[in-house]
């Protein structure tokens, strides 16, 4: 018997040669972007991993343009790939690019961020100084935890969960993504590690209670988000758009009814823009006015326009002040005198792009 592998490879290259041979669209004057070459029914599935924005960083770099053109299955899809092109889509050209896929799972998604972003501005209202009732509660459960001389802490995505409390429901999954990866990096460079850590010492003075005033003076800390931010955003290539008309971008036509993936993972990467895009350098944000609120789209990791994320303001003044306090009430260090080049950094696929193995450190109390 005929293993069935044999069977569906032999039926795609019928089809392929079918398609070649009689069923090639006719000519037309559209200019269409780049594209690989696509096989029948599947179009260039075969080429996405399951990192997706690694494969389409790997074929948008093959082709050598910021417009890409694939098929996903039957769905053609334009995969966006620099701060130019993304501009076009999420500023210049914001409407005809305003739908989303009609896809269930959006829509369910989607009523749950409403639901969360509703939640986080009722929070916003009830607590001073957009979060301090907030921090309050945080800091008491330090204090709870500094109760042991040393602790050994999974960074374990749990932990942070239960830290930003159950008020943040699905928003959780982003914030403790981000933080992780922003620990990781940190352990893995000591200096940058102390340096953040005099600042916010420094700042607060022996105080219990971080207040965003207190944040805001914290000007390294927050350049260490932003390259966070940069290197591993959370959803590396966005929620996908759909066209809703047709458009010509940068010269290219767009047709009615095309996905659009915007890969902000490879914008923040593009080495035209960013010194040594690979490295972790929270510096390169003290003398730069680039942010990620979706003015500036080289750096677009909440995306832009009308689609951009609306809690955007209210998440990162959480994540910021998370931060602080870890750094502030405690000392952090690898277990069983780990090595900072030990540090898995690979990453795993999930609801956001997280590490493959969680983040496994030793804390210890600070005292003033």
């Amino acid at each position: 018997m005929i293993p069935l592998v044999y069977v569906l490879a032999f039926v795609l290259l019928l089809l392929f040669i079918l398609k070649t041979l009689y069923f090639n669209p006719p000519t037309t004057n559209k200019n269409l972007p780049p594209s690989p070459p696509t096989l029948p029914v599947i179009g260039n599935l075969h080429q996405l991993g399951p990192l997706i924005h690694h494969s389409l960083h790997s074929l948008s770099q093959k082709l050598g343009g910021p417009l890409m053109l694939i098929h996903v299955g039957s769905v053609p899809t334009l995969v966006v790939s620099s701060a130019e092109a993304a501009s076009e889509i999420m500023k210049t050209q914001d409407i005809k690019f305003a739908n989303r896929p009609n896809v269930k799972m959006w829509k369910i998604l989607f009523r749950e961020l409403k639901e969360v972003t509703v939640v986080e501005e009722r929070l916003r209202i009830l607590s001073t100084e957009g979060g301090d009732g907030i921090r309050e509660d945080f800091v008491g459960m330090l204090l709870k935890v500094q109760k042991d001389d040393k602790i050994g802490v999974t960074l374990d995505r749990q932990v942070i969960k239960a830290l930003l409390m159950d008020a943040y429901v699905a928003g959780t999954d982003t914030s403790s993504t981000l933080l992780e990866w922003a620990f990781a990096e940190l352990l893995k460079h000591p200096s940058i590690l102390k340096k953040v850590q005099d600042e916010v010492r420094t700042v607060l003075k022996g105080k219990q209670v971080i207040n965003q005033d207190d944040i805001t003076n914290m000007k390294y800390l927050k350049a260490v988000m932003k390259e966070a931010l940069r290197l591993h955003p959370p959803l590396p290539t966005l929620v996908p758009r759909v066209a809703r008309q047709d458009a010509k971008v940068m010269g290219y036509d767009v047709a009615k009814g095309t996905r659009v993936i915007i890969n902000a993972w490879t914008i923040a990467r593009d080495p035209k823009v960013w010194d040594d895009p690979n490295e972790f350098r929270p510096e390169r944000f003290l003398d730069s006015s680039i942010d990620f609120k979706g003015r500036d789209f080289s750096l677009i990791p909440f995306g832009s326009g009308r689609r951009g994320c609306p809690g955007v303001a209210f998440a990162m003044t959480t994540n910021e002040s998370m931060l602080a306090n870890l750094l502030y009430n405690f000392d952090w260090a690898l277990p069983n005198g780990g090595k900072e080049d030990d540090l898995d950094m690979t990453e795993q696929i999930g609801f956001t792009v997280r590490k493959n193995t969680p983040l496994l450190v030793t804390a210890k109390p600070f005292s003033v």
